[in-house]
């Protein structure tokens, strides 16, 4: 844990104990207003459920690093396919060079630049992307706790959202559908027609992987939702279903 994530939880707790004390007393308010006095046991809840959150942060943290996947032979593969990729974008947009020059029929090349390219680009969106989630996962879910802290619910969906969010792309990220571009080399080098070798690489290889990644980050973005729900609409309950009484 570093120095930030050991202050930003002091500063949660101090918050979560805060929420508990002021929910405790507006609870004891000697007021008629019932709607202002059922805030006193529902920050009192928060209170608790901040202090669980603190507690118990390095052991979520050993949990979810305990079951997701290796991180090293993802990025191994994201630096791979991008710079292969990149290799390929080059033979084919110098293939598409010689053919134009030569004023023979290069439009097939042409779609393929224009795809290898896009897909070159989305590699490197993805690689920043998961290098931005592997690196700050744990500050997100530190800093998610501590927009929980805040009295009053004032950032607890935010809160709730990052930390969904932190934890379900660390876990699902590295199961991310992979493109095998051996298919692509090996119907370059035994095709005797480039063009087609080319097409069908496109068919059965980058539009496959971009449909494919598309639906799997929606799938990613609708498992944050629905735990960020889960997180955030607790009802005043801590974990394991055990209510507070007051």
């Amino acid at each position: 844990m570093t120095d930030f994530s050991q202050e930003a939880l002091e500063i949660a707790s101090a918050l979560g104990g805060l929420t508990y004390v002021i929910g405790a007393l507006i609870y004891a308010l000697p007021i008629p207003f019932r709607g202002l006095k059922d805030w006193g046991p529902t920050l009192m809840g928060d209170g608790i459920y901040v202090a669980f959150w603190t507690a118990f942060y390095s052991a979520i943290i050993s949990f979810v690093n305990q079951i997701s996947p290796p991180w090293h032979s993802y990025l191994s593969w994201l630096y791979g396919t991008t710079a292969e990729l990149g290799n390929l974008y080059t033979v084919v947009y110098g293939v598409s060079g010689v053919l134009a020059e030569y004023h023979i029929n290069y439009a097939p090349l042409s779609l393929a630049s224009f795809f290898l390219s896009s897909a070159a680009a989305i590699f490197l969106y993805l690689l920043s992307f998961s290098l931005l989630i592997y690196e700050n996962w744990e500050l997100f879910i530190v800093l998610g706790i501590m927009l929980m802290a805040i009295p009053f619910r004032i950032g607890r969906s935010a809160g709730a959202t990052l930390i969904a969010f932190a934890v379900v792309f660390y876990i699902g990220l590295p199961f991310f559908p992979t493109l095998n571009l051996n298919s692509v080399f090996s119907a370059l080098a035994g095709s005797s027609s480039p063009e087609s070798a080319i097409q069908q690489s496109i068919t059965n290889n980058i539009a496959n992987f971009i449909f494919d990644g598309m639906a799997y980050f929606i799938v990613l973005i609708l498992a944050s939702v629905t735990l960020a729900d889960l997180i955030g609409n607790y009802s005043g309950k801590l974990p394991l279903g055990i209510s507070v009484v007051f």
